[in-house]
């Protein structure tokens, strides 16, 4: 689980509710000592007498801006404050913040997921609410394939950089539905846990939601996602993702000069994934450490997210430095046969097991692959560019045809007339082929014998 002292904050967006808010916020932090309160232009009382004396961080706009800015607000400032996950709570006092307990186990940086909370409705629950719940339910599943079971809910667990997405364009009540589809189509995994829910009698209850306006911007916004869903999809099944920028992909030549910058600028972003070349075919790539790329990338070619992705260094020692723990004949079979068209399967060292118990490490033969991880300065995550069973992508234009979903940038360097690399395992007494490619058997072979 991940590290409570500054990785998790609770966010509390508050507009006229000083009547129930420092209930709120005193039986939150009972249960997260970091919390950030953003008083959106509340009119009611002034927010900093009513939260005197509490131990939280509050900010404000000085007009009404809507639940979306608010949420953004506070999403930057516990960013900065170092946080990796927000859990957001309504402070009109429909949620338990006990609750928050079933949420802190299920945040993880190797992870990072969006957690919903599911409020149990009984009979006191206004049908009006019962039934916006059902409506976006049902176009949130059709458009992602994804079984969220309360996607009206505001109380919510996110990666922090979830909501400060730059393409997510809706406003007030409709930005958390959108946030929920275009994070599905990314490839984050949503789950959901069951919360108690408050409704006070309809005379005492205090709601800013505009049945007329808020529900017509849901409406159209799911108008708009359904026809990004239908018209610019995936090839597959309704659970395929699609990437933020509604199924677009950048094409450049490997030969501009711009090139190593710009892949390093683009897999520097969180979930980012790139088509890349190496000296044998075309592969997807994104930063090692980055969990929500990689589920992206297993969901770009159709492939089970767990399984292990091979490891493209620039050295030996990056590798060994970023997990790999190979036996000492292995690191001298290494170095006399990379870089080059080979994958060595080697021990991990225990600290770096999140991944797996071993690591296929690769130095590829392509010096703009092998300017890329020295300007990121860590390793890469990889993979074949094409979906599970087909054969290996040549060309871009081959890649992106077989890949359900494209990348957010694809580097072109012709047709590569290149074949599969050769794997090696090196966990035992003496190397193992398991796919014999570009370098035969016998090579590895000879140059076990000379380098032991």
């Amino acid at each position: 689980m991940t590290n409570r002292n500054n990785a998790i904050w609770c966010l509390i967006p508050v507009y006229n509710h000083a009547v129930t808010l420092r209930k709120v916020a005193k039986e939150t932090l009972e249960h997260c000592p970091n919390l950030i309160v953003v008083d959106d232009g509340s009119t009611d009382a002034e927010i900093a007498e009513v939260l005197d004396g509490l131990n939280l961080v509050l900010l404000k706009h000085d007009r009404n801006l809507g639940k979306e800015a608010a949420l953004k607000t506070g999403a930057r400032e516990a960013k900065r404050r170092g946080a990796a996950f927000v859990i957001t709570l309504d402070a009109d006092g429909q949620h338990d913040p006990a609750d928050i307990e079933k949420f802190l186990p299920l945040l993880d940086n190797k992870a990072p997921r969006i957690v919903v909370g599911a409020r149990v409705f009984s009979d006191s629950v206004p049908d009006r609410s019962k039934f916006g719940r059902g409506f976006s339910n049902f176009w949130v599943r059709f458009e992602t394939g994804v079984d969220v079971r309360d996607t009206q809910s505001g109380f919510r667990a996110y990666p922090v950089e979830v909501l400060l997405e730059k393409s997510i364009a809706s406003t007030h009540y409709a930005f958390e539905t959108e946030v929920l589809v275009r994070a599905a189509w990314s490839g984050i995994e949503i789950v959901n846990v069951d919360v108690s829910v408050f409704y006070p009698d309809k005379d005492e209850r205090i709601s800013h939601f505009k049945v007329f306006k808020d529900n017509l911007r849901i409406s159209l916004l799911h108008a708009k996602l359904t026809g990004e869903r239908l018209f610019r999809g995936p090839r597959g099944g309704a659970g395929n993702p699609l990437p933020a920028s509604g199924g677009t992909v950048k094409t450049i030549p490997h030969s501009a000069p711009s090139a190593t910058a710009e892949i390093a600028e683009i897999l520097n972003s969180p979930g980012a994934v790139a088509l890349i070349p190496t000296e044998t075919v075309y592969g997807l790539a994104c930063g090692w450490n980055d969990a929500a790329a990689r589920q992206r990338m297993a969901a770009m070619k159709s492939r089970e997210k767990d399984k292990p992705f091979q490891m493209l260094v620039d050295s030996l020692e990056m590798a060994i430095a970023n997990g790999a723990a190979p036996s000492k004949k292995a690191e001298a079979l290494i170095r006399s046969l990379t870089p080059g068209p080979l994958t060595f399967v080697v021990e991990a060292s225990c600290e770096n097991r999140g991944f797996g118990d071993s690591i296929g490490l690769r130095i590829p033969d392509h010096q703009l692959t092998l300017d890329v991880i020295s300007q990121l300065g860590h390793p890469l995550a990889a993979t074949s560019a094409n979906t599970a069973g087909a054969p290996p992508a040549t060309t871009v234009s081959e890649a992106l045809d077989s890949l359900d979903f494209p990348p957010d940038l694809a580097i072109d360097a012709g047709e590569i007339k290149g074949s599969a690399s050769t794997v090696v395992d090196l966990r035992g007494d003496t190397p193992s082929v398991v796919r014999e490619g570009t370098v035969p058997a016998a090579e590895i072979a000879k140059q076990w014998s000379a380098s032991n």
